[in-house]
């Protein structure tokens, strides 16, 4: 996996503002994964929790800086994790259990805004 490049083309919106945007976020996600991986808890975790902590790192992330296109992030995050085989799942699994478990989308904010 590069970082700073889609590995999944579909993810891309094609204005370079917004992809610029999910690149960064997704490559974020990736570093804080890779620091928070080796700590003791995490070598007994299953992959639920695992994926659990990442979740909620989105989560945190979503509600600090709202902003479009987090589907994007969240798609091409769950595209990193297969490439980087940390689970033994398929691409589905991980990309619907990231969607299922993060309760809070910009989308969902404005929504909630207008009603």
């Amino acid at each position: 996996m590069e970082y700073g490049k889609f590995i999944n083309q579909d993810h891309k919106t094609n204005q370079p503002e917004h992809d610029a945007w999910i690149l960064a976020q997704r490559d974020s996600i990736l570093d804080w994964f890779k620091t928070e991986q080796p700590k003791p808890e995490y070598g007994q975790a299953t992959d639920e929790e695992m994926l659990k902590a990442v979740a909620d790192h989105i989560q945190q992330m979503c509600c600090a800086e709202p902003a479009w296109w987090w589907d994007n992030v969240i798609s091409e995050v769950a595209e990193c994790l297969l490439e980087l085989d940390e689970w033994d799942m398929c691409l589905y699994d991980i990309e619907d259990w990231l969607f299922d478990h993060i309760t809070w989308r910009p989308g969902d904010c404005t929504q909630a805004a207008t009603n």
